[in-house]
């Protein structure tokens, strides 16, 4: 009888051990936790996942219609509903913009490339781009994008041509890379492949070893790289 009675007073503190808050998102989903901070924009908070481990996690207060501290004494958390995604990286509450716009200006801004026969000597590359990008996981885009660009060659007064300049519409396939991710900044590389006009059809590239994003739905950003869109870059857009 006494071991029964030690049994059952054993469970007591694991049954409370876990205070229970909830959080109410704006999709109506009840998060069952532990809130460990609140801010101005956030709300930090531990939950309990179906594995049983205790994760951080936090939530951005635009998503949030309403919480309580000490609402729910019970060691059973639990969610009514599953759609939001099982997770212990912070940040992961906030990769659902799945789809992105953006516009962009490109520029070389005088910098000469391709020395050599003074027809190739490309003084200037000037771009514009209208692009879509879809995420397909948390660091990966796969996009498709158009750019008009406009190429201004050295040395006009022993050009070959009529005039010192070349223009040609392309569209290329996009694939990128953010291999940094918080809910208002990103880190990423891109890649860009496809063909362009210009009297006849010519291979059109564009590579970006260092591009920056700021912003969580309107965002701007702006890109290092070589090719056909000009060595700097400047973009705008909308993610959702």
């Amino acid at each position: 009888m006494k071991k029964l009675v030690c049994f059952i007073l054993g469970l007591i503190p694991l049954q409370f051990a876990f205070s229970q808050d909830i959080i109410v998102t704006t999709n109506q989903d009840t998060i069952f936790c532990k809130i460990l901070m609140v801010s101005s924009k956030y709300i930090r908070f531990q939950e309990k996942v179906a594995t049983g481990q205790t994760v951080a996690k936090f939530i951005e207060k635009n998503y949030v219609s309403e919480y309580h501290k000490n609402k729910y004494p019970t060691s059973t958390p639990a969610r009514q509903n599953q759609n939001l995604q099982e997770n212990a990286h912070p940040s992961k509450k906030y990769q659902l913009s799945r789809h992105e716009f953006s516009i962009s200006a490109g520029s070389n801004f005088g910098v000469k490339i391709f020395e050599g026969d003074p027809k190739n000597q490309i003084k200037n590359i000037q771009s514009f781009t209208l692009s879509y990008h879809k995420r397909i996981d948390d660091s990966f885009w796969f996009g498709v994008q158009s750019t008009a660009t406009l190429i201004e060659y050295s040395n006009s007064d022993i050009y070959y041509g009529s005039e010192p300049y070349d223009s040609y519409l392309s569209h290329a396939a996009s694939l990128r890379v953010s291999y940094f991710n918080t809910p208002n900044a990103m880190l990423y590389l891109r890649i860009s492949l496809g063909i362009g006009f210009m009297g006849a059809i010519v291979p059109f590239f564009h590579i970006t070893p260092f591009g920056f994003s700021f912003g969580n739905h309107f965002f701007a950003s702006g890109e290092l790289g070589f090719g056909m869109q000009g060595f700097f870059g400047l973009n705008a857009g909308y993610r959702f």
